[in-house]
């Protein structure tokens, strides 16, 4: 198989959590065809797992939240010098400043090909001031040039090409549906026993009759985190029987994280109880009642989605054009309008009250999942285009 694909590949992302997270399955595919495989991004917690996959880890140092083009200019040349070194075959972008400096880098350094990828436009696309319009313009523009430069662009969804693009770049652009995707024999309420679930309850002092929601993501406002602590408190004056979890971690490298001061607030006032960073999650979703998502943050489609609707939990979350291929309202799941703390309250209160809408919701949830959203068929979906593009180049 080696023979249709490129001898190397590197993948490469702002940071390891994103490689190992959400790359993994494409990484192992490869690996398994004899592909000499890199992962290129600032080191972090992930760099071990990473090479203990058989991926061969170079830290790069990008510093995601820079703005200042002298500062910047220092990845840029670093990234060239990583791929006169490395030398790879391909390589594949993720997220905004790898795909513009690594396509610039990429052609500088004679990499036979290169392929974009945008998993959600970001920070930048969310509602905002003058200002944002203007990080909005700078990134679509930039985008066009990584576009120009690159073979391919992936994308998770039409719409998310359609903003960026309109119909210019049409003929690069490639949707890969089923976003991040899951491991589906992970992500299955069948495979998480009573006792790691009853390890959890007892963890967080919650009874066993007691009900649990859960929203799972990265602190960020525009995930709507504001809006779950303000249900929280709906719910938590009339339910003294629900609890309301809150995990994840704060991003220091976006401008848009959470600050820990609210965090601490909203913790000491009791309506949530906050659970941080979890490296147990199909446990923490097979113990939730209800999984809930508030963001209006710009996604590709979110992965906490699709990991609840793989383990069989209902969903509530807003109407926005990511969420929107996971979850189908009155389906899988409750979609309310986004920033619209009071509707959110109600659609949790609604699946609280109603255990046989949630189990409904759940199985439908797991259906899905199961058609759409499989790591094993994404990925061989990225392996597929890469052969494809690879005998393109040797055919020249």
């Amino acid at each position: 198989m080696t023979d249709h694909l490129p001898p190397s590949v590197a993948i490469v992302s702002n940071s390891d959590t994103n490689i190992y997270q959400f790359r993994a399955p494409i990484m192992r595919k490869l690996i398994d065809a004899g592909v000499r495989v890199y992962a290129i991004a600032p080191p972090g917690r992930f760099v071990t797992d990473i090479e203990s996959m058989g991926v061969e880890f170079v830290p790069w140092n990008l510093n995601r939240r820079s703005l200042n083009p002298f500062v910047e200019i220092g990845p840029l040349f670093e990234l060239i010098g990583i791929y006169r070194r490395i030398k790879p075959d391909l390589a594949q972008h993720f997220t905004v400043k790898p795909n513009v400096y690594g396509a610039i880098a990429s052609r500088i350094a004679g990499v036979p090909l290169v392929f974009g990828g945008v998993t959600g436009l970001g920070t930048a696309f969310a509602s905002g001031g003058p200002l944002r319009q203007m990080l909005r313009l700078a990134v679509k523009l930039l985008y066009r040039l990584a576009t120009a430069l690159s073979d391919r662009v992936t994308f998770q969804t039409e719409h998310d090409a359609r903003l960026l693009y309109g119909e210019s770049g049409a003929e690069k652009a490639l949707v890969i549906r089923g976003g991040s995707s899951v491991d589906l024999a992970t992500y299955n309420q069948n495979a998480v026993p009573q006792s790691a679930r009853d390890r959890i309850r007892i963890k967080l002092g919650i009874a066993r009759s007691h009900l649990i929601v859960t929203m799972a993501s990265r602190l960020l406002y525009d995930k709507g985190v504001a809006e779950y602590v303000q249900a929280a408190r709906r719910i938590k004056d009339t339910r003294s029987d629900v609890h309301i979890l809150l995990a994840g971690e704060r991003d220091p490298g976006n401008r848009d994280s959470v600050t820990s001061g609210d965090l601490q607030q909203w913790s000491e006032e009791g309506s949530i109880k906050y659970i941080g960073y979890r490296d147990d999650v199909p446990a923490l979703l097979a113990t939730s009642d209800v999984v809930a998502l508030p963001t209006y943050y710009p996604e590709g489609i979110p992965r906490v989605l699709i990991e609840a609707a793989a383990m069989s939990r209902p969903i509530v979350s807003t109407t926005i054009p990511g969420v929107a291929e996971i979850v189908e309202d009155g389906i899988n799941g409750t979609l309310v309008p986004p920033r619209d703390a009071t509707a959110l309250a109600e659609a949790i209160e609604g699946l609280l009250d109603d255990p046989q809408l949630r189990e409904q919701y759940g199985a439908a949830g797991r259906l899905k999942a199961e058609r759409e959203y499989d790591d094993r068929e994404v990925a061989r979906r990225y392996v597929e285009e890469y052969q494809r593009a690879w005998k393109k180049v040797r055919s020249r």
